[in-house]
């Protein structure tokens, strides 16, 4: 996609942007990108399973972020 969605991302890894809603931002960017991707690309016969499994990656990425962000905000 290029523009921030590169740049963002790569000064994350190299240590000049340490804004943790950066990283926020871009983590729940691309998680949001696959569950389009999956139901864009689902049979109609299989959305509600979609849909679950959707759901399931929205969660996990909730499970990964939040304690990071939460110790961040901490300190």
């Amino acid at each position: 996609m290029g523009g921030i969605h590169v740049d963002e991302p790569a000064g994350l890894l190299a240590g000049i942007i340490r804004q943790p809603f950066v990283l926020f931002y871009h983590f729940f960017a691309v998680a949001l990108y696959a569950i389009w991707i999956r139901l864009s690309q689902a049979n109609p016969l299989y959305l509600p399973f979609v849909f679950l499994s959707s759901f399931g990656v929205f969660w996990k990425a909730c499970v990964v972020i939040f304690p990071y962000i939460f110790s961040e905000l901490r300190s």
